[in-house]
């Protein structure tokens, strides 16, 4: 059968109309104008499909979908499951929870930099895994961070002034001082060992029970070693000056061996003369020996030539 719509006289007219379709049991509602529901309870919308592959939800549009409640939550549940997927569009933060995390996009002053992975009930952190990060400006991390290999850009295409350096690495090296030091956030978790210390712990906790850092101290060290902001070593400086450091000992180095292998080698000159000079000596004392010998012989031979 055919609902169809009537004009202000009363005329039927296809702008409106509902279609009861008698081969395959299909209905088909189409209407000119806003097609519209309102009720004041829920509207609930059923399928069961009587096959596989019968009981899709479609909805198309030439326009955005716009959907809006009071609580600003849309919950999209597996059927015969508790797993859902809730958008939360709330008053401070919007959230999409999946599973177990949750991400938040927040207004709250202070947390309103980026994309935040927490937990399902948004109270503590989560983890993230993926293949390549690529990062348009600088990573933090509050923690320690682990890579196979960390390879600062050093291309030449990047770079401008590039020209040698005009101080002595040695020396900036030979200035800095190492200390030995524990992260504060450690320390509180020393704190909490303490306070939770169960009876069966006899030995109080100390600092040997929580991480203990060699470094230096950001605040106390030259501008050529840290950030902008003295609040971080910079390693790769570091390591450069370290290896400049290294060159200029070396080179100090070759310049005394190579003025010991002279030394050297004058000294072994010195000490073949003096070998030549015993040796003539030698020769010499000989020489004498065997002149006053004969002279003796003569005297004893004529003594009357004697004075």
């Amino acid at each position: 059968g055919i609902s169809k719509g009537e004009n202000a006289e009363g005329t039927n007219i296809w702008s409106n109309y509902i279609q009861m379709h008698n081969d395959g049991g299909h209905l088909s509602v189409y209407s000119d104008g806003q097609f519209r529901f309102q009720n004041l309870n829920n509207i609930i919308f059923e399928s069961e499909g009587w096959a596989p592959g019968y009981g899709y939800f479609s909805v198309t549009t030439t326009e955005p979908h716009i959907f809006t409640n009071n609580s600003g939550q849309f919950t999209f549940k597996r059927k015969g499951s508790d797993y859902k997927i809730h958008f939360v569009n709330g008053a401070t933060d919007h959230d999409l929870i999946m599973g177990n995390a949750m991400i938040r996009s927040s207004f709250v002053q202070g947390y309103n930099n980026g994309l935040q992975i927490k937990d399902m009930m948004g109270q503590g952190w989560k983890d993230i895994e993926l293949r390549t990060l690529r990062a348009q400006e600088n990573i933090s991390a509050a923690g320690q961070m682990w890579a196979k290999a960390f390879n600062p850009t050093s291309a030449r295409n990047m770079k401008e002034n590039i020209k040698d350096i005009s101080f002595s690495a040695l020396e900036k090296i030979m200035n800095l001082t190492i200390k030995q030091y524990n992260f504060k956030d450690d320390m509180y978790d020393l704190y909490q060992m303490r306070m939770n210390k169960s009876e069966e712990q006899t030995e109080p906790y100390t600092t040997r029970d929580i991480e203990t850092y060699f470094g230096m101290i950001a605040d106390d060290t030259e501008d050529i070693f840290t950030d902008k902001e003295k609040r971080a070593i910079n390693l790769y400086n570091t390591v450069s000056i370290f290896i400049a450091a290294f060159q200029q000992q070396y080179h100090e180095f070759i310049q005394l061996t190579e003025q010991v292998r002279k030394n050297t080698e004058e000294l072994n000159v010195v000490k073949e003369e003096n070998i030549q000079l015993k040796e003539q000596v030698n020769i010499l004392t000989i020489n004498v020996s065997t002149l006053t010998d004969l002279v003796q012989k003569l005297i004893n031979e004529k003594p009357e030539q004697q004075l």
